[in-house]
This record gives C-alpha cells, structure tokens and sequence, in this order.
C-alpha cells in the first residue's frame, strides 16, 4: 500500500473506522501481496472476485474462496476485507484523476469468473457500482449485500443499533403466559397461512392470521394497548416459525422495532442472531426445533440494549402478576 491511503481514509472517516481499513488491506496483503502492485494489473479483478461470498454461497456451506482464515461468518468477514479493498482502488484512482476533471467509470479488465460472481467496475463514486450482487445474473444489486457493504464500509454496527431500538415484553409475563401455554402463545391455535391457503379464517381448529395477531399481542404485552405507540413493527425473532401454531404469537417469539428497520430481523443475518441470542437471553426460549443458543461474535453487551418497561397494570391484573 501506498503511505497516502491512511490520510486519504482519515479525511472521509472516523479514526477507528482508519484504522480497521487499514489493518483489513495488511491483511489482504498478507496472501496476496502488495495492493499496489495488483491494482496496476489485471490481478485485481481476480482479487476482487475471491473476496465475494454471496448469500447463495452461504446457504449452500461453500468453502472459503479467498484462502484467507475468516473468524467469525465468512460472508461478513469476506464483506469486510473486499470493501476495504474497494477503497484503496478509490484511493488510487483519485490519485491518477485531475480534481477538476469528471468523474467517470472505466471497466476493469475481464478475468476468470467464479459461478455467481458479479462484475466490478473500477470507480471513485458512486460506490453502488462496485457493490457485489448475491444473484447469478451480471449488473444485479442485491440490497442486502449493498446493506452489509456500505454499513460494514461506515462502520455502523446494526446490532447495536437494533439493540438500543428494540422493545420486548417483560420476562414476568412470559413466564406468567408459560403456566397456560408452552411457548406463551398470546392467541394459541393461530397462525399465517401459507401459499394457497386463506390469510384469514379457520380450517379445522385453527385460525389464519396475516399479521394482525402478533401485532395485538406484543403491543398489549408491552403497552396494555396498541393504541399507544405509532411507528412500531412486530417482527417474528425467527421469522419462519410464523407459520407454526406454538409459535405465531409467543410473546418470546416477538420484538417490536421503528419502522425503518424492521425489515432488518428477516434481510440481515447478524441483527437476527442478535435477536435470537437476546430473546433466549431474556426468556431462556427458543424453538424446540432450534437447540440450545451460543452468543455471537459482536453482541451488543447489556448496556446497549434498550431497558425493559414495566408491566402494565391492566396486564397485571389479567395474568395475577
């Protein structure tokens, strides 16, 4: 690397964020050598395209393609070092540009392709170019790998972002709806329906919910009525279970969150282990199917989750707590 890209990075961001780029290229550089030397050759591409590991590749257990030790998940960490790679050819491109020129985007050199990788372009802005796609066909973006990208490229950490936001009933009343139900279903007997059956309705003792029922229930849990909060979404901690009888409405099974980032339990795999580990850490549940829970690298400690609100006194009442 080139002495200049430190600088460069410190005047776009925060020193800690300097440092992990930094410290991410050395060690790109460890197994592949100087980033200088590959970004004035065809090498690069190649670099680049060992360094994706899409949601595909996760789903299906593919081995590390980078040669690089990863510990920790591998599609984060491969994330990770590629966006740090991303930047050091913006460093050295802005080098080789005129400050006063346009900004323009040059193809780099066609290499070898692993099966489902995308192709890069070379480029100072915007960076929407360069992020890799988690789908086998050229030029689509995936959002859930600009997400990972542009997030781990900022250093924003969701999971503590979600933690500081999330809301969840108080462990009382779990234990308390446990004593009538297993998995302290608040509606028992109710779940979504699934492809080609009604949303709503009943068939054979059971009743179809979109989403309606979870919603009433964690907001009553939490609130003593959904009335009292705007702007919150109900998300399923393990969002398949939506679809299981003991599972659609158990209180431990739920977390409200704002709005905007609600869609983050289901698109973004280290905020729904955090969930995960917090709902087993809070009510000691999970799915029976599940197993026993370990915590993750990089969660949230105690301090930056959200404290836990009391119990309603209407709710107290009901449930004799």
């Amino acid at each position: 690397m080139k002495p200049g890209f430190g600088t460069w990075l410190e005047r776009r961001y925060k020193l800690n964020v300097v440092a992990s780029r930094l410290a991410n290229c050395r060690r790109v550089e460890e197994y592949y050598g100087d980033l200088d030397r590959l970004c004035g050759s065809h090498q690069i591409t190649s670099l680049l395209s060992r360094l994706f590991y899409s949601t595909e590749d996760e789903r299906h257990g593919r081995q590390n393609p980078s040669g690089i030790p990863i510990d920790g998940n591998l599609r984060n960490g491969l994330a990770t070092l590629q966006s740090a790679v991303r930047l050091y050819i913006q460093f050295r491109d802005s080098e080789t540009i005129p400050a006063n020129s346009t900004q323009t985007t040059t193809p780099i050199a066609d290499a070898p392709q692993r099966a489902g990788s995308p192709r890069y372009s070379r480029t100072i802005s915007p960076q929407l170019i360069d992020t890799p796609t988690s789908k086998a066909r050229p030029g689509v973006v995936n959002g859930d790998d600009l997400l990972l990208n542009t997030t781990t490229e900022l250093g924003i950490d969701l999971p503590r972002l979600i933690a500081k936001c999330s809301i969840w009933a108080n462990p009382a009343l779990f234990h308390a709806l446990r004593t009538r139900h297993a998995h302290a279903a608040w509606f028992p007997n109710c779940r979504r329906g699934k492809n080609g059956e009604p949303k709503k309705g009943m068939a054979d003792g059971v009743r179809f919910d979109n989403n309606t029922l979870p919603n009433l229930a964690i907001k009553v849990a939490v609130f003593g009525s959904r009335d009292r909060c705007t702007a919150l979404h109900v998300c399923h901690v393990w969002p398949e279970t939506c679809y299981d009888v003991r599972y659609h409405t158990g209180i431990a099974n739920l977390v409200l969150l704002p709005a905007p980032l609600a869609g983050l339990s289901d698109h973004h795999k280290a905020v729904a282990e955090c969930l995960r580990y917090r709902s087993y850490e809070l009510f000691g549940w999970y799915p029976e199917e599940a197993g026993a829970l370990v915590e993750q690298r990089g969660y949230p400690p105690a301090s930056d989750w959200a404290p836990l609100l009391p119990i309603p006194q209407s709710i107290r009442h009901k449930f004799g707590i």
